[in-house]
Formats: structure tokens, sequence, C-alpha cells
């Protein structure tokens, strides 16, 4: 008799530019689901426009969070990635707990001089310094 293999649902979290998007491929090639994810960066449309919302009201937007949580329970297992939950992870520990089961989140991490290089080689206009509000995101889930 086979042991069965436990695919967690996963979030992965890193700054604009840190690779999410080609660690979220491979994840994806491996078979996890990335759910309603756009094809240029893979990121669920939904969590990023709740993250975008959370960002300006430091809340996340209640019917958004019962949609991504019907299509993430219905989807498993799950990838999902946005550079907003650099800043925003801290509000989603009460909606992942709601889910079939908890995610684990994967932190990439990337030289700052490296990252700040990329948007000026892709001509990107950056507001801040990318990466400085790590503390505060994972507060929780360390």
């Amino acid at each position: 008799m086979g042991v069965g293999v436990v695919r967690p649902n996963l979030v992965v979290v890193g700054v604009g530019h840190s690779g999410t998007t080609i660690l979220t491929k491979m994840i994806r090639e491996l078979g996890w689901c990335s759910v309603d994810a756009d094809e240029r960066y893979l990121e669920n449309k939904k969590v990023r426009e709740a993250n975008r919302h959370a960002l300006t009201k430091e809340t996340l937007p209640v019917v958004l969070i019962e949609d991504i949580i019907s299509e993430l329970n219905d989807n498993e297992p799950w990838v999902i990635k946005d550079p907003r939950f650099t800043v925003t992870l801290h509000l989603w520990k009460n909606v992942f707990t709601k889910l079939n089961s908890f995610p684990v989140v994967v932190k990439i991490s990337k030289d700052l001089k490296a990252v700040k290089e990329s948007y000026i080689r892709r001509k990107e206009i950056v507001k801040g310094k990318p990466g400085n509000k790590w503390k505060g995101a994972l507060a929780g889930f360390t």
C-alpha cells in the first residue's frame, strides 16, 4: 500500500523583481493550481484586488474574500502570490483560518541592490524602498 503525498497550499511572498513569478511558475508546473491567475505575473486577480484595497484601507474587502475562500477551497493544492503580501500578509491570517487547510508561506528574498537594479533596468518606477516591510508583514507567521 502506497503512502499518499500531501501537497500543502502555498502563499509565495516576496517583493517585486525578487523571483516570485518564476518560483510560482515552477510550483504550478509541479501540479499546484494558480487559481484565476493572470498569465504575466501569475497573480490571482481577486487576491491582487483585495491587496490593493488593503494598501489604502488597511482592511480586506469582505465580498472579495468570500469569493477567494470559495475558489481556493475548490482548487487544492493551490499557490497564490502577490508582491503586496509583503505589506498585507498580516491581514490574511484570519482569512487563511477559514480555508480547508492553513497554507504554507514561502518567503523568497533577493539582494535589495539586485532588486533595485532590476527595476531600473526595466524602467519601472518604484515608490519608496522595496523590501523594507518584512517584519510587519510576517508577524504571526514565523
